[in-house]
Order: C-alpha cells, then structure tokens, then sequence
C-alpha cells in the first residue's frame, strides 16, 4: 500500500471515529424534556380558592375565603346537597355543621369570640354549651324555646328549670339565686330546695 493512500485511509478512520463520538455523546447526554424527572415537589400551594369536582365536572368541594376574608369549607353530596360546612366569621368565632341528605342542619358546634362552646342537635331539640369560665348549661328544647334547663352556677352548684310552653318557669329544683321581676321577687333557695310556680310565674309550693 502506498503511503499516500495509508494516509487517506487513516485520516477517514479518525473522522469516522471522532463523528461516532461525537453522535453517542449527544444520544447519551441528550434526553427529550418529557422524560426529564423533577427532583422533589411543589410544597406550598396558593390560592384564594380551591374546588374539587367529579368527573361530571359537577362540584362537590368548596374551600374559599368570604367577603371578609375569612376561610370557608363546604362539602357536598352527589345531590349537591350541602352536608358539611366549616367556617370562620368575621368576629373569629368557629362554626361547623352537619345537614342530613335534605340540607336540614341536624348537629352543629362553636365556639363564639370569647371562647364559649356550643353543640346542638336536631333543630336544635338539645344545645349543650359552656360559657367562657367553664360553666356547663344542658338545654332541650320545643323550637327556639327552652323547656328544661340544667346548669351550674359558677360556684358549682347545681340547677335544674323546667319551663311550660310560653317559656314561663314552673318548677325549679336546686340553688336558686334572688331576682326580681313583673310579677314577683324570688328569694335565694339552697342547693337542696325545689319550687313550683304557677301560670302567673309565682311561687304557690316550695320546700325546704
């Protein structure tokens, strides 16, 4: 083989063999943007409003901020019944309901802007609360109206009113502190005491 073609030879290997290099380096380091993998994940996510949806595209979730400002949580059924609610008022007293498949509220919670908690049931029919020093007080009700009522005063001791439909008093058993009203003055009676009133609201039996 002549010199001259020895060279051309080599000198076509070299190119051959730098443009191979070359060409796997670029498949090997090259990769497409789909296949790239993000290390990590988004951690915060912000927004002033969130909904989730069904396939339908039927809404189902609700968190959002209200006219205030404040958070608020509404979950409903595949009726689009609203079922659960949470929400923060603009006095930053916490409210959470349940409704049943009607949208009535069946059971309710909160807790007011200075600290006192309430729990309700049916129409309310019962409302449990304790005020903002720790005082229970048990309500069963006909309506809005109060028909028996069992306390504590702040000393501990006990109180238990029962009220006709008009919300008059008609039985009180336990401590009962002074008061004056309309109809009559109503003196202090001891833990273990109980009266009875009349229509008119006064006293007609009592013992001790």
């Amino acid at each position: 083989m002549k010199m001259r073609d020895y060279a051309l030879m080599l000198t076509v290997a070299m190119f051959f063999g730098l443009a191979g290099g070359g060409v796997m380096s670029w498949i090997l380091n090259s990769q497409p943007v789909f296949a790239q993998k993000t290390e990590g994940h988004e951690k915060v996510i912000m927004a002033e409003e969130f909904r989730l949806v069904n396939k339908e595209g039927a809404q189902l979730a609700t968190l959002h901020l209200d006219q205030t400002g404040q958070p608020n949580l509404i979950i409903n059924d595949n009726a689009h019944t609203p079922r659960l609610s949470m929400a923060i008022g603009p006095d930053r007293a916490l409210k959470f309901e349940l409704n049943d498949k009607t949208g009535k509220k069946t059971v309710f919670m909160g807790v007011d802007e200075k600290g006192a908690a309430t729990l309700g049931m049916g129409v309310p029919n019962i409302l449990f609360s304790v005020s903002a020093d720790g005082r229970p007080l048990l309500n069963l009700l006909d309506g809005s109206m109060p028909r028996a009522t069992l306390g504590l005063w702040p000393d501990g001791d006990p109180n238990l009113t029962l009220r006709d439909k008009d919300g008059n008093r008609r039985a009180v058993l336990g401590r009962i502190e002074p008061e004056t009203t309309q109809i009559a003055t109503i003196e202090t009676r001891p833990i273990s005491s109980l009266v009875l009133y009349g229509e008119s609201g006064r006293a007609i039996w009592n013992t001790p």
